[in-house]
């Protein structure tokens, strides 16, 4: 048996040499197959570029060139190289520096070379922090390593992170996500309190940001949208951000708010001059007008010609609208169409004429609040219960109840859309669905007054909702999916027995996914609110909320109010200019414009609310 080789005695005939870059050319031995990504190649160059050659290449002869060798290990090395020669950073002389191997190491020196172990994200951004603190800018720090500054504040941010939690990161015990939402505050005692809080449970990115952002401000919160982030900067106020969520979050709460009172305020001193009973500011407008009536702005100065032509044309319709379904001929519907338009046009025409008199002044008011997007808004015409004259005139209406807003078909249609999107939010809680199975069952057969509950059918049917696309929504679209990954096989069993039989084959988490869709597709639910109404108290219990299934559309509301609601929508959202814009547009372009806000994104009926 031959003696052993020593490691040694194989590698004393390796040869480090400096061989001009004309004389190298990449092997057909290199292993390497699949390149590396063009951020990679980019690093690379720019190392190149600002330290040169750090890491030598391997090399073995050439067998069809005397004189040339072929690179067998790093190619992506000499690929930046040759980068190089191309712009002519580097002559084809330039010497390279290699280790010469022989031609039957060539295919394991290639494979060796290329099988690295993956950087830990915190030894690399603890690397980047070492550079920053010998004196390196971030700018610089980017240029050599051919990345941007953008990405190397954001692993200088990390690497600020309490040592203790990036150990804690190396072992595993906290994913990156977690890693990242600790950088949205500077203090390391804060940091390791919230872990210490936090980390004994099942922890998470949301959960810590929650943590250390407690009593802070987002900058895209209406409040800081309406003071402006440069101002609350200019007045002192302190800011930290999350580099990685790009966004700002201003510390000093109470900064911010002396800021936005001193900005409403003065805009109700300026409405003072207008003979208003009350001017207040609020932060949150509509909770603060809860409980208020609305008066209506009166048509005032209304040419008669444009009365006449209403007046005209209504009595026009209302003499078609005599005549009986059936003995209304085809000239008749087209004209009763014609008719309609034209009242519509004049109607909208006459909307502009509005507004509010002396006399609706004198026992009203206006708050001044802003938008969700930063905008100012004055809700004007609000009357308190104490103001409020004893012979209610027409023209006042509640905020809460109003029944010019919405027509009972649009009133119908919202409640089917409710009851869709409680079924769909239903979906999500099996645990709920399963209390409310067997409460309803409970409450029929063991409660002794023989009550039964009002949210479930007991006689079991499908509860399916008809209104304009209703189709076409969010909750539609969950029910469908939900009800196509049931097991209905045991559905096609030739009897009742069968079909029980092969149903007890299922396992208990395709049963529990039958009765959640089975409770949610029977549920009954409407947003009409009442003491009594168990599927606010449900809906509250499963964080539900009709702005995550349903969205306003020209189609489905917009097209279906009076303008004046228009309006009065357009303005709570984007501020007293909308009113003052929208005076002369008609109504279908109105409703097109509100289609398309943004602003709009969330905002829901009264109804819903």
């Amino acid at each position: 048996m031959s003696a052993a080789i020593k490691y040694s005695e194989v590698h004393t005939k390796d040869e480090i040499r400096y061989i001009p870059f004309k004389d190298l050319f990449i092997s057909p031995e290199n292993v390497r197959v699949v390149s590396a990504s063009k951020d990679d190649e980019k690093k690379l160059l720019a190392s190149l570029k600002a330290q040169g050659l750090l890491q030598n290449l391997v090399v073995v002869p050439s067998e069809a060139v005397e004189g040339m060798y072929e690179v067998v290990a790093g190619g992506r090395r000499f690929g930046g190289l040759t980068t190089l020669v191309a712009e002519k950073e580097i002559s084809e002389d330039y010497e390279v520096f290699c280790k010469v191997k022989s031609r039957a190491d060539a295919t394991s020196v290639s494979l060796s070379e290329n099988i690295k172990a993956t950087l830990h994200p915190a030894d690399e951004f603890v690397a980047y922090k070492k550079l920053s603190d010998s004196g390196k800018s971030e700018k610089l720090i980017a240029k050599d390593f051919g990345t941007t500054s953008a990405n190397v504040k954001k692993l200088l941010r990390l690497a600020s992170v309490a040592p203790e939690l990036i150990q804690t990161f190396r072992e595993g015990k906290l994913n990156f996500d977690c890693i990242m939402a600790f950088t949205v505050s500077e203090d390391h005692e804060r940091q390791l309190a919230c872990w210490k809080e936090l980390g004994r449970g099942n922890i998470s990115a949301y959960s810590i940001r929650n943590y250390l952002l407690n009593n802070t401000i987002s900058d895209n919160d209406g409040i800081a949208k309406f003071v402006g982030l440069k101002n609350y900067k200019n007045a002192g106020g302190a800011v930290t951000s999350d580099l990685f969520q790009l966004k700002t979050y201003l510390l000093d709460v109470g900064l911010i708010e002396d800021l936005a009172t001193n900005k409403l305020n003065d805009e109700a001193k300026s409405l003072e001059v207008n003979g208003w009973k009350w001017i207040d500011i609020s932060f949150d407008g509509f909770q603060a007008a809860r409980g208020l009536t609305r008066l209506t702005a009166e048509l005032l100065g209304v040419p008669k010609k444009l009365t006449d032509s209403i007046t005209e044309i209504s009595k026009e319709i209302d003499d078609l609208n005599e005549i009986e379904f059936d003995d209304l001929s085809e000239e008749d519907e087209a004209k009763m169409d014609s008719l309609s338009i034209k009242l519509e046009k004049l109607e909208e025409e006459q909307e502009n004429y509005r507004s509010f008199t002396k006399e609706q002044k004198l026992i009203s008011g206006c708050i001044v609040t802003f938008s969700d997007e930063g905008n100012l808004n004055v809700l004007r015409g609000l009357v308190k219960k104490e103001d409020m004259p004893k012979s209610k005139p027409k023209e006042e209406r509640s905020l809460q109840d109003d029944p010019t807003v919405e027509s009972n078909a649009l009133v119908m249609d919202l409640n089917n859309y409710y009851g869709q999107a409680f079924q769909a939010e239903l979906l999500n809680h099996e645990d709920m669905a399963m209390d409310l199975l067997i409460y309803t069952l409970a409450s029929s057969v063991l409660d002794s007054g023989g009550y039964q509950s009002r949210l479930m059918d007991l006689t079991i049917r499908a509860q399916y909702h008809n209104a304009i696309g209703i189709d076409e929504t969010k909750a539609s679209d969950q029910l469908a999916e939900y009800e196509a990954r049931l097991n209905t096989a045991w559905t096609f069993g030739e009897n009742e027995t069968a079909r029980f039989a092969q149903f007890q084959t299922l396992d208990r988490k395709e049963k529990m996914r039958i009765m959640s869709f089975c409770v949610a597709r029977s549920s009954i639910a409407h947003p009409k609110r009442h003491a009594d109404n168990l599927s606010h108290a449900v809906g509250k219990l499963m964080g539900f909320g009709m702005n995550n299934y349903w969205k306003a559309t020209k189609e489905n509301y917009f097209n279906r109010v009076k303008k004046n609601v228009l309006v009065s929508i357009g303005e709570s959202v984007a501020g007293e200019k909308f009113r003052e814009k929208s005076e002369k547009s008609k109504k279908g372009d109105l409703a097109a414009v509100l289609d398309q806000m943004n602003e709009l994104d969330g905002w829901l009926p009264e109804l819903f609310k």
